[in-house]
């Protein structure tokens, strides 16, 4: 299905190759400097990319696929519409709020799995005795 997504994006931006461009353009600026984010997103993908090497959550999938469809279908929004503008009342810059909680869950998920297999949280760090 996502493949799907991928195929009519790349058809989209053969049809319309600058006004994507632009679209594409204004999303990322205003994620990095323009969109009142400050190093929200520059950490979170970071932190993303990092999460990458750490252990498998369940249903992880579930996160790949909810993550990559919103962005594709984020740019896919953009075909039928005026490109995207910079600034924080962009409607592209207000959908990433939506999409920016599951990324932090996703990181936190997969960071403390990995950091409580390397023992940095496992059993002799954390005492569940009650003083």
């Amino acid at each position: 299905m996502l493949g799907l997504l991928l195929l009519v994006l790349v058809f989209m931006v053969f049809q319309k190759p600058e006004h994507m461009m632009d679209s594409i353009t204004a999303i990322i600026k205003n994620m990095i400097e323009s969109g009142r984010w400050g190093i929200t997103w520059i950490i979170f993908i970071l932190l993303l990319v990092f999460s990458l090497t750490q252990p498998r959550v369940p249903k992880e999938e579930l996160f790949f696929y909810f993550i990559s469809s919103f962005f594709s279908l984020l740019l896919a929004i953009s075909y039928f519409r005026a490109p995207f503008r910079l600034g924080w009342g962009d409607s592209a810059n207000r959908m990433l709020t939506h999409i920016l909680p599951i990324i932090i869950l996703y990181v936190l998920m997969k960071t403390t799995k990995g950091l409580s297999k390397n023992g940095l949280f496992g059993k002799k760090a954390v005492s569940n005795k009650i003083l």
